[in-house]
């Protein structure tokens, strides 16, 4: 276990020498909810190898492998840089769950970081794949202690504050049930049309959960 934290703080320690050299300071701020961000990374287990993300509008965007991913990514100004501000909501979901971890959490995180090391491997060498290294080390680190990790840093902006304690409330118990429940379907499943219809399910529940919180974003930014 000590010889697994050593290297978490190595790569941390990578992370961020990477995200000084490489990414610009200035860059639009996305509020991203964190518990919808681990889901997102739940059923990228499920999609094809290749596939990658966006971030924009506030929200994870799944581009599966095609001729046309390119093209998508073009459009949209995705870049590898991105994967970056992927870092407060991994942060502050497991500020907020790790705490009250229980098996179906623990099933959730692990699922996801099995979901970030598929996405690796659809990264060149560089800055995607080391933040992504950053984020699984992290995760792995707090589910070996059962505690957060010591460098889990809580963000002092107040705007953003205020967006994050309204959102750790978007999410009930019973809603982390059913994503919880409908998770271990889709991994036993053995029909690919059930299969498929129960992520489909998941997508629209998490979907939802976007739309929402860009619905609290315009509330608190224009107070309407």
């Amino acid at each position: 276990m000590n010889n697994n934290i050593v290297m978490f703080g190595q790569v941390s320690n990578i992370y961020k020498l990477y995200n000084y050299i490489l990414i610009p300071q200035q860059q639009p701020i996305e509020i991203l909810d964190p518990l919808t961000t681990i889901f997102r990374f739940c059923l990228l287990n499920y999609k094809k190898n290749g596939t990658k993300i966006g971030i924009y509008s506030n929200r994870i965007s799944v581009q599966e492998a095609s001729f046309y991913q390119g093209v998508v990514r073009w459009t949209n100004g995705d870049e590898r840089n991105d994967l970056h501000k992927l870092e407060i909501p991994i942060k502050k979901s497991l500020s907020w769950y790790i705490p009250k971890l229980d098996n179906n959490l623990k099933f959730i995180f692990e699922l996801a970081t099995k979901g970030m090391e598929k996405l690796q491997n659809s990264y060149e060498a560089g800055t995607a794949r080391v933040s992504l290294e950053h984020y699984v080390s992290l995760i792995n680190t707090c589910l070996m202690q059962g505690k957060l990790a010591s460098n889990i840093d809580e963000e002092t902006d107040e705007e953003d504050n205020i967006m994050y304690i309204k959102l750790k409330n978007l999410w009930s118990e019973r809603q982390i049930l059913i994503l919880y429940d409908l998770l271990k379907q889709i991994t036993v499943e053995k029909s690919r049309t059930q299969k498929k219809c129960y992520i489909n399910a998941a997508e629209k529940i998490l979907d939802g959960k976007d739309y929402q919180v860009s619905e609290l974003i315009k509330k608190i930014t224009t107070g309407y």
